[in-house]
This record gives structure tokens, C-alpha cells and sequence, in this order.
């Protein structure tokens, strides 16, 4: 498609440019040549007289597509000019197409292994050098998007791996919360009546020391050596802290469950700081000291937040 700039009478016509080409000859004919053609052909031509000025030309943040390359030029020569190149990395990925009028099929080995593409002999048949030249741009191109699309499927795999280790996670997270939540459920239970039925036995020991202030020597040495007192007041403590144990690890399983909803499915409404709260217990061992960071301090200042509408599939989900 042509770019036409101008009136009707007096407009002047722009092809798109099909891509830049560095022509590197010692000889000013060829240049001459070779610039004219390609550049009736649409291309973009730069043109340099020998090797040590390509090289010059190359170290600008602008880089051509192609690189048209004599072989033999005063200075630095084709094959040496073609080595510096495929040793930069900048410039590596060009492709070199070398221009020689040598027959030898050593020289031809000898450029190829150098890391060039394709040869042109001289003199040069406009058609064939065209050819040449679109085929390799085409090349180019195509391994161009053969890298993105590489690096595109590579940073899709990673991701999907990572979704499966959340997911194998979650599933992880709900099985323990499950395993834990049946025989908490059970202490949590018996608690309340061992909490009962100790209070009675307690009552029943006042009632024991109040009608019976003075009993046998035998029962007198036992309390003194058990410390009877001190036994019915710290038990009452110990049933406590029981029960206060009891009521966090069942705190920690319902949090393990909200993280890991992977039997629900559908909208739901849902508590932003129970979410908070079941991220932050996941994440409570590495807030802590270690060798490699100082303690984290964590301030909480929830506001009031409605219940939020979420969207839960069979799979792991952060509130």
C-alpha cells in the first residue's frame, strides 16, 4: 500500500519501506549499483566502504535487517568483519549474506562456518539477490516470532505450574483443616464437661474440709504433700488455658477453610477481613525473626467494610 502525499495534479508516491539493508563494499560502483536497486525494491539502504566503518555504523541504537557483506575489502576483510559480528551480541542475530566473486567451495565453507547465511556471486543478478534477500528477511522474521511465541508459551507454563502448586495447596490446606477439625471438635466438647464435672469434685473436697476438719493423720500427710490448695486453684487455670487452645486451633481450621474453598462454587458473599485474617495466618512464620530480616509488625486498622459479592470456582480463591 502507497503513501500519496500532494494534490492530484502534483502528488508523489511512498512505499513502505520493506526493511533496512547495510551494503558493506570497498568498491563505489557496487554501492552504487546495489543502493539503486534495492532501493527501487522499497528497501532501506546504508551503505559502507568498508569493514572497520560497518563496524562504527553498528554500535548506534539503530540496527539494519540484513546485511549485504563483500568479502574481499582492504583493512578488515569480509570473513574477519563477519566474526567481529557474530561475536557481538548486539549484532549476532543479523543475517549475513556474503558478495564475493571467489568460486572455491573452501571459501564458501569458511563464510558459512564464520556464521553467514547464504552467498551472492558476483556479478549480481538483480533478481537473484532480491530473492535472496526476501527470503532471508522472511526467515528472520519468522524466528523473530518464533522466540516470542516461545517466551510467551514459557511464561504460560510457569504460570499454570504455579496455579497448580496454589491449587495443590489449596486441596493440601483443606484436607488438614479437615483432619484437624474432627478431633478438636471432640476435645473442644469434652472440655465443657471435664471443666463441669471438675467443679463438682471440687465442691465436693470444700464440703469434705468443711464437716470434716479434722481428718486421719494419713489423708492430712497427703494433702500436705500434694498440696491440695494449690491443686484445686491451678487446675481450674490449667482447664482454661485447655479450653483457650482449644478455641484457637479451632479459630486456625476455620481460617484454613476460608482460604481454601475448593467445594464451592458460584457468587457468594464474603467477610474482606476473615479473608485478611486467613491470608495473614498462612503467612504468620515468615513475619516472624529470623536470621535473614528483623521481626515484621503487623497494624491492623480494618474499617467497616458490607459483605462483598465474590465469584468462587472449584479451586483455591483468596478473599
Amino acid at each position: 500500500m502507497k503513501t500519496t502525499i500532494g494534490d492530484k495534479n502534483n502528488s508523489i508516491n511512498y512505499a513502505p519501506s520493506r526493511g533496512v539493508v547495510l551494503v558493506v563494499d570497498d568498491n563505489p560502483t557496487n554501492l552504487q549499483v546495489l543502493s539503486s536497486f534495492l532501493d527501487q525494491s522499497s528497501f532501506e539502504v546504508w551503505a559502507a566502504r568498508s569493514g572497520e566503518k560497518a563496524l562504527q555504523r553498528l554500535e548506534n541504537d539503530d540496527l539494519p535487517d540484513l546485511i549485504l557483506l563483500d568479502v574481499m575489502m582492504p583493512g578488515i576483510d569480509g570473513f574477519e568483519t563477519c566474526k567481529q559480528l557474530k561475536s557481538n551480541p548486539r549484532v549476532q542475530d543479523i543475517p549475513v549474506i556474503f558478495m564475493t566473486a571467489l568460486s572455491e567451495t573452501a571459501d564458501k565453507v569458511k563464510g558459512l562456518q564464520l556464521g553467514a547465511v547464504d552467498y551472492i556471486t558476483k556479478p549480481f543478478q538483480h533478481e537473484e539477490v532480491l530473492v535472496r534477500i526476501e527470503n532471508h528477511l522472511k526467515l528472520r522474521n519468522l524466528t523473530k516470532i518464533l522466540i516470542t511465541k516461545n517466551a510467551e508459551l514459557q511464561q504460560t507454563q510457569t504460570q499454570l505450574i504455579q496455579a497448580e502448586k496454589v491449587a495443590a495447596l489449596g486441596q493440601l490446606t483443606a484436607g488438614i483443616a479437615h483432619e484437624v477439625n474432627n478431633p478438636i471438635n471432640f476435645i473442644a466438647g469434652n472440655l465443657n464437661f471435664v471443666e463441669q464435672y471438675v467443679h463438682e469434685v471440687v465442691n465436693l473436697l470444700y464440703l469434705y474440709q468443711k464437716y470434716l476438719p479434722e481428718p486421719p493423720d494419713e489423708i492430712q500427710t497427703a494433702i500436705q504433700k500434694s498440696d491440695l490448695k494449690f491443686l484445686l486453684n491451678d487446675l481450674s487455670k490449667i482447664i482454661q488455658s485447655m479450653q483457650l487452645g482449644t478455641d484457637r486451633v479451632t479459630e486456625i481450621v476455620s481460617y484454613l477453610n476460608n482460604f481454601s474453598r475448593h467445594r464451592e462454587d458460584g457468587k457468594k458473599l464474603a467477610n474482606l477481613h476473615e479473608g485478611l485474617e486467613s491470608t495473614l495466618l498462612i503467612l504468620g512464620h515468615r513475619f516472624k525473626q529470623n536470621a535473614n530480616h528483623p521481626a515484621i509488625q503487623l497494624i491492623k486498622e480494618y474499617g467497616d467494610l458490607h459483605l462483598l459479592s465474590v465469584l468462587l470456582a472449584k479451586s483455591i480463591r483468596f478473599l
